[in-house]
């Protein structure tokens, strides 16, 4: 009888083994995971802020990092579209290609961002503010220093969903420096942070 009982024991324990190896795998397989962005770089070679009207002039690039995690699971990036931003204002916008990403897999964007726009209301930043008001510029030299923030709107579907999801994604860089050569680029890579818009706005 204990023999039995022995082995009843180790058929359950064998059992509860196989369906935890089971559950572990529809889990790590099944389900699907946000993408993950990062800025690895970027490359201030150019930012003044003039008045009469208030505008800025830019010349920067920057290495945009999309990463899949997913194990299984590939991702298409329908649209991606990215907004520069200074204080607050966007200053430029790029549009990228859409485009497929397997899983595990990593793309690298590097647009070049440059030219030049009015922002008529820039405000918050005491140094900009004070500098346009006596008409006068800030930036175009080694020593300056800007907080810049990339935003990405993204709108991707995962592989076998037929649903669009859309994403918001921000990415701060507090403090950009005024370079004129790549060796004195000392850049931090910045993690961004990724959120799901609201379901209204899934397409």
């Amino acid at each position: 009888m204990s023999k039995e009982r022995d082995e009843i024991c180790c058929i359950l324990k064998f059992g509860i083994f196989v369906v935890g190896i089971i559950l572990t795998l529809v889990l790590l397989l099944g389900a699907f995971h946000t993408f993950r962005v990062s800025i690895e770089d970027a490359a201030l070679s150019r930012f003044s802020v003039t008045s009469s009207p208030i505008s800025i002039s830019y010349d920067f690039t920057v290495a945009v990092k999309i990463r899949n995690p997913n194990l299984n699971i590939g991702i298409y990036y329908d649209s991606l579209e990215a907004s520069y931003l200074f204080d607050g204002q966007v200053f430029a916008t790029t549009t990228f290609p859409s485009f497929y990403q397997r899983p595990r897999g990593a793309t690298v964007l590097r647009p070049v961002i440059e030219g030049s726009s009015i922002v008529p209301h820039l405000a918050g930043d005491a140094a900009v503010i004070a500098d346009v008001a006596d008409g006068g510029s800030l930036g175009g030299n080694e020593t300056s220093v800007f907080g810049l923030e990339v935003q990405i709107s993204a709108l991707v579907r995962y592989q076998r969903h037929r649903e669009h999801c859309r994403f918001e994604v921000k990415c701060p860089m507090s403090a950009l420096a005024v370079t004129q050569s790549s060796t004195d680029n000392t850049f931090k890579r910045v993690k961004c942070d990724v959120k799901a818009k609201p379901a209204g706005f899934f397409g």
